[in-house]
């Protein structure tokens, strides 16, 4: 760092099966410009995730940072392999899941999301888009075939 500049390159960290890159090339509170790759297990995520019971997988992401810190942009793709995620409120895990997203500007871009869920099978599109600190509507939609919920737990 060099008055209020960041520059960065070869940061790694690496482990079992997962790396995080960043770089950076002079980027500033006012100008962002920052690289992040990452091959990631999804279990090492999870402190960040209090409502989720479990989560595990892989995921890939290939990204940037542009624009300021008060309104960063985000560009690149990322994809899940194989993931599980099981929410603390909700009796069913979402296994064998794989989806991919494009990152746009303010806006993540869901594409062909898989999962079996209670006993069939899950899939959908979707956006999420990042408006203020506290203001991410999603919009989602989704396909399922063969579910069978028991929404609460024991009630079919």
């Amino acid at each position: 760092m060099e008055r209020g500049h960041l520059s960065m390159q070869n940061f790694r960290i690496s482990g079992d099966n997962s790396y995080l890159e960043l770089s950076s090339n002079n980027s500033s509170y006012d100008s962002l410009n920052l690289k992040l790759r990452a091959d990631v297990q999804l279990h090492l995520l999870q402190i960040f995730f209090p409502f989720m019971e479990d989560l595990n997988g892989t995921a890939r992401i290939q990204s940037q940072f542009i624009g300021s810190m008060a309104v960063p942009e985000l560009l690149g793709s990322g994809s899940i392999e194989n993931g599980l995620i099981k929410l603390k409120a909700f009796p069913h895990a979402f296994e064998h899941v794989t989806a991919a997203a494009q990152f746009s500007q303010s806006k993540v871009l869901i594409n062909n999301l898989k999962a079996n869920l209670a006993g069939g099978t899950m899939q959908g599109e979707g956006s999420l888009t990042f408006k203020g600190p506290q203001d991410f509507p999603l919009n989602f939609k989704t396909h399922l075939e063969n579910v069978n919920l028991n929404i609460p737990d024991k009630i079919n």
